[in-house]
């Protein structure tokens, strides 16, 4: 398998099914939303994938560290024939089964502490890749290292995760940084063995097992080294577990298995309450707890338009439980993501007639969760009862309606669309407001169109039967908004022959090269331009800020043919060839030279090979921007 096909499948993990498999990798997570799929950076794999490359992809993999959902489990099994993983959360075992097709050799769970020697010697021998993901502490990583490391063959590859680098504030190597470098120190430098990294985020440290007949030892720990307190359960307050930090007293939810304070640094707790003691810390949680339904019930009182009521309830919890507010700033900073207590502070900030604030608080709540309909209302209530603002509310509004949309337009491309450059940017598509396709054959992106809600489409194909099966599919999908052109368009109004293959999608206005085996039979269309539709009032180029190209090897004549219609255009997708397939077609970097040429240019910003690797997709974007801010 390529490497290309190897991410191509793992992107298709990552986006396939949110409810069972979570969504994305390690860093493209929003913060009180944190549930990839893949629990990894992508570029840090892209990296230690090549690297495996490299030396020869691992057929046989001893994985430490299930993870949420298995997705690196479900990585290396793409090119692995065996993959065993040792996990302690029998759940998320049962969960990955049910889930999974699983193949009894291939797929192997081991259930116990990966820190007993017992499992370390039932799960076999001669591993191409040990790749450790269990733990995060420097006693718990170095006690794996010195059980399985010996359990990899000689020209293997030895991977430790490191966490820690999620935390940048952190200028000395601590935890599993450490341990990496006294890995180094201790045992490969003396050995010649260089460590590798690949990426930051996650960084994946690893070397090749040395053929010294002696793969591990015990590491002497380093003198003065004092690793991440872990955090130790003190008790359950309501809904919240209560944990001892060193100095701190943090209460998180109950729903959370364990807590490890880079989680706060990650957005992977909902809410987190700091005290500086135990009992300081119950008396919050329970103050925290009583409020939370009084609060929601102002907001939606101010919702239904009665602020009174609304003030009159937020007085009373600040009244009632004087220390909560300062106690909330104090959990904000560490948690400021949260938006159970944004949303709490913000309601607390009429009490205290600080408006404003309530307002910049209860819009940051509204930016995590833009589906709460009852705060949105009362954020605009707010500006409109209590601060008289209805620029204010209409700004809010406004604003909200472009996040939604953008929000959708990222969940479209990357759950439901496939198979262009185009949809890996989503954030071109956010002020698009009308596409125009050239070649657009039997209404291939009708659907992916419809599905973004751009609100006009224009699609133009020259090919007869390919034009009826477009017009089938427009009226399946479409509204007065979309419309057809039959037409063949080039760079200047002239004759030409259409050369027509048994694959009308092959249909071209220039000749196959010699050596390409397709029937292909002739026909005299008449050839337009785009500009020259505009004039004659087939469409109006005002509408159109997306141009979609895809004219088998005409594409550069397209161009040509549309300079006054390319002042109206933002976006460009176009179809390029990497080597030559018809007689006369341009490659890329003629494109992207007539683009760099114009007035107000384009500049490439994307490409990517398609299926065929003769021929892709390039994007282009306006230099000068009219559309983003």
């Amino acid at each position: 398998m390529s490497l290309r096909e190897l991410h191509r499948q793992l992107d298709a993990r990552a986006t396939a099914d949110p409810d069972r498999f979570g969504f994305g990798y390690q860093d493209g997570q929003h913060p009180w939303a944190f549930n990839p799929a893949i629990e990894q950076a992508r570029e840090t794999l892209v990296d230690f994938f090549a690297e495996l490359h490299r030396r020869g992809m691992p057929r046989s993999v001893l994985q430490i560290g299930l993870g949420r959902h298995g997705g690196m489990h479900h990585a290396f099994r793409r090119f692995a024939d065996h993959v065993v993983t040792v996990e302690i959360d029998e759940r998320r075992v049962a969960d990955y089964r049910e889930n999974n097709p699983i193949d009894p050799e291939g797929d192997v769970f081991v259930v116990g502490d990966s820190s007993d020697s017992r499992i370390a010697n039932a799960v076999g021998v001669g591993f191409d890749l040990l790749f450790l993901d269990g733990a995060s502490t420097f006693e718990e990583v170095s006690r794996e290292w010195e059980l399985y490391a010996p359990l990899v063959r000689p020209g293997g590859t030895i991977a430790i995760v490191d966490g820690s680098q999620d935390l940048p504030e952190h200028r000395h190597p601590f935890d599993i940084d450490r341990l990496v470098l006294e890995i180094e120190r201790q045992w490969l430098r003396p050995r010649g063995v260089p460590m590798q990294r690949s990426g930051f985020e996650r960084r994946i440290c690893h070397y090749v097992q040395p053929d010294d007949g002696e793969v591990g030892h015990a590491l002497v720990r380093p003198d003065g080294f004092v690793g991440t307190v872990a955090a130790e359960v003190v008790g359950d307050t309501g809904s919240f577990r209560l944990y001892a930090c060193g100095e701190d007293w943090i209460a998180i939810p109950q729903e959370h298995r364990a807590f490890d304070r880079k989680e706060l640094v990650r957005g992977e707790v909902a809410v987190a309450l700091r005290a500086d003691s135990h009992e300081q810390l119950r008396s919050l949680v329970e103050d925290f707890e009583r409020a939370v339904p009084l609060l929601d019930e102002a907001r939606s009182m101010l919702a239904a338009k009665r602020p009174g009521d609304a003030l009159r309830i937020a007085q009373d919890v600040a009244t009632r439980m004087p220390t909560l507010r300062d106690s909330l700033v104090e959990a904000l900073a560490i948690c400021p993501w949260s938006g159970a207590i944004l949303r709490a502070l913000g309601t607390l900030a009429l009490a205290g007639e600080r408006v404003r604030e309530a307002a910049a608080l209860l819009r940051r709540a509204v930016d995590y969760d833009l589906g709460d309909q009852q705060l949105l209302l009362a954020l605009a209530q707010l500006h409109l009862s209590l601060m008289d603002d209805q620029d204010g509310a209409r700004t809010l509004l406004e604003e909200i309606k472009a996040r939604v949309r953008q929000v959708r337009l990222q969940s479209t491309c990357h759950r439901e669309l496939e198979g262009n450059v185009l949809w890996s940017y989503p954030k071109l598509l956010e002020d698009v407001h009308g596409v125009l396709q050239v070649g657009a054959h039997r209404g291939e992106e009708v659907a992916a169109f419809a599905m973004l809600e751009i609100p006009i489409q224009l699609y133009i194909e020259p090919h007869p039967e390919a034009f009826a099966a477009l017009e089938a599919r427009c009226e399946e999908f479409g509204s007065g908004a979309i419309r057809t052109v039959h037409a063949a368009v080039g760079a200047r109004n002239e004759e030409r022959t259409l050369h027509v293959g048994s694959d009308s999608a092959a249909s071209s206005l220039l000749p196959l090269r010699a050596g390409y085996a397709l029937d292909m039979r002739q026909t005299r269309v008449s050839v337009t331009t785009l500009d020259d539709l505009a004039r004659q009032g087939a469409f109006d180029p005002t509408d159109y800020n997306l141009l979609f190209v895809d004219a088998e090897g005409s594409e550069l004549e397209v161009l040509r043919g549309a300079v006054d219609v390319l002042r109206h255009i933002d976006v460009i997708c176009i179809g390029v060839f990497y080597e030559p397939v018809y007689d006369g077609a341009p490659m890329p970097d003629e494109i992207r030279s007539f683009l760099l040429e114009l007035d107000d240019p384009f500049y490439l910003r994307a490409h990517e090979p398609g299926e065929d690797p003769r021929r892709g997709n390039a994007l282009f974007r306006r230099a000068r921007s009219r559309r983003w801010r």
